[in-house]
């Protein structure tokens, strides 16, 4: 399909600083890419400053091929380029912009619901899916996990994917009858403006914890990054949906539209309680402008009960009234690598999860230990963990530290070590540990430190193996190798 290039001045605020042959109204480009090895002769470059890579050092092989480019310094233009180069002030917003426009022009007709936050995204997108299918909606979800749609399976190599791969699934999403998008929506994400193509009907905010500090450096830069949904990405009648007892989350005023808190204190619109909770879920009570109403999670942990909040009241904003969304809650299933259940026949609680920030962990190993005060016979329990190479090296001890907090045995091991020396990684994460007692152990090699806990357990305790979640791989060096920790721990507990 030929897109004019005369439109796309107009709407981007694009200057012409190279003027080549013919009139500006007769040019037209068939596709766009930021990739100079992906360029045909109708191609539209734009030169997008990425985090590794800098589009402008890859001009001169881009305009032998392509008389169109989009630059933000015009002097990297080759002096011998004859073609028209337009300037902007982002090409990264702008490449996602025109993502939008030629990849899926059919998609902007759909409902897009965007989730933030540290913890929580993969959670609720599930959430939120399962609601709005319980009401015979078919919604599309991109994500960490995957991107999905119904039974349509696409595999997922980043949170948020980048523009060209995001519209290109938006559309096929589309053609495939969706009729709301629910997605994952990263600090990377926003920070980088990979969907600066899109605007949300619908935004939530979960939590916001330490992470990604080595890429946004402050804590101040991860909490603006993570605001840019709801400052900048907002429909006009947009909904946003706020976890009001997160302090951050409390301080975020949007740009457009309404905005509701959720949560267990007093200040929030929707005011939840947990009437009863095991291993089994939680039996939850909540209150909205006077009205009571109560439900059935069947996840345990009151973080799922944030998330499955956030869930219910997006699914309320898009028309579903609380009533009949109170027995959906009931059909949603665990998510994978979330507290997800390893069956075994040992009489032991075997969990994998993707907890791999400091908050995370020590959320669900504090509902764990909440459980097993319960318990008529105190089990042990015995958290397993490591922290990934090459990402936030301040918050490994802080790992350390909460599985101590609430652990009777720490095995600490490797995550994905990446380029990182996996030997280091370690040594980082024992700088937090404190003298307490309990029982410490150092396996470098992933499955030896996940058989050690099969070994060590007796009937009845409690085994939480935390970090890599749904992953089926472990990064090595720039390796990934196949790596699952359900298929580990299966293993073991079948040979045991």
């Amino acid at each position: 399909m030929n897109h004019s290039c005369d439109k796309f001045l107009t709407d981007l605020k694009a200057k012409v600083v190279c003027q080549g042959p013919g009139h500006l109204n007769d040019l037209f480009y068939t596709d766009v890419t930021s990739d100079s090895r992906q360029v045909t002769a109708h191609s539209l470059f734009v030169a997008v400053k990425g985090t590794n890579f800098d589009g402008h050092d890859f001009l001169e092989a881009a305009a032998k091929v392509s008389q169109l480019l989009i630059v933000e310094e015009e002097n990297k233009i080759p002096s011998d380029f004859n073609g028209w180069a337009f300037k902007v002030a982002s090409t990264q917003s702008v490449f996602a912009q025109l993502c939008s426009q030629v990849y899926s022009p059919g998609a902007q007709k759909l409902k897009f619901l965007g989730v933030t936050g540290t913890n929580g995204k993969t959670s609720t997108t599930y959430m939120l899916e399962s609601l709005l299918s319980h009401h015979g909606q078919k919604v599309g979800v991109l994500g960490t996990n995957n991107h999905r749609l119904q039974n349509t399976i696409w595999e997922s190599q980043l949170t948020t994917p980048g523009p060209k791969v995001l519209h290109q699934r938006l559309q096929e999403m589309y053609d495939l009858g969706a009729q709301y998008v629910a997605m994952e929506v990263s600090s990377h994400a926003l920070h980088q403006g990979r969907v600066d193509g899109l605007q949300y009907d619908v935004a939530i905010f979960t939590n916001l914890s330490l992470d990604h500090l080595d890429y946004h450096k402050t804590w101040q830069q991860y909490y603006e990054a993570k605001k840019i949904l709801f400052t900048s990405r907002l429909k006009n009648t947009a909904i946003s949906i706020i976890n009001g007892d997160d302090e951050h989350g409390f301080q975020i005023n949007p740009s457009h539209g309404v905005k509701y808190l959720f949560g267990q204190q007093k200040h929030n619109d929707f005011i939840f309680k947990i009437i009863q909770q095991d291993l089994s879920g939680s039996h939850v009570q909540f209150s909205f402008q006077n009205q009571s109403y109560s439900f059935f999670l069947p996840i345990v942990g009151v973080h799922n009960v944030y998330n499955v909040m956030g869930a219910l009241i997006a699914a309320w904003a898009l028309g579903y009234s609380l009533e009949k969304l109170m027995p959906a809650t009931e059909s949603i299933r665990g998510i994978p690598g979330r507290l997800e259940p390893v069956k075994n026949n040992k009489n032991l609680s075997v969990f994998v999860d993707y907890a791999h920030t400091p908050d995370a962990l020590a959320k669900v190993l504090s509902l764990l230990h909440d459980v097993k005060k319960q318990l008529a016979k105190v089990p042990q329990i015995i958290t397993v963990f490591g922290c990934g190479g090459d990402r936030d090296k301040s918050k490994r001890p802080l790992m350390m530290q909460e599985a101590q907090r609430y652990s009777d045995v720490v095995i600490v091991t490797s995550d994905n070590p990446r380029t990182e020396n996996p030997k280091a990684i370690l040594q980082d994460i024992l700088q937090g540990q404190v003298p307490c007692g309990k029982q410490l152990i150092v396996h470098e090699l992933r499955q030896e430190a996940l058989q050690q806990a099969v070994n060590i357990a007796q009937p009845g305790d409690i085994i939480l193996v935390a970090g890599k979640g749904h992953e089926n791989y472990q990064i090595i060096g720039t390796e990934k190798k196949p790596f699952s920790d359900q298929a580990i721990l299966k293993e073991a507990l079948h040979e045991s």
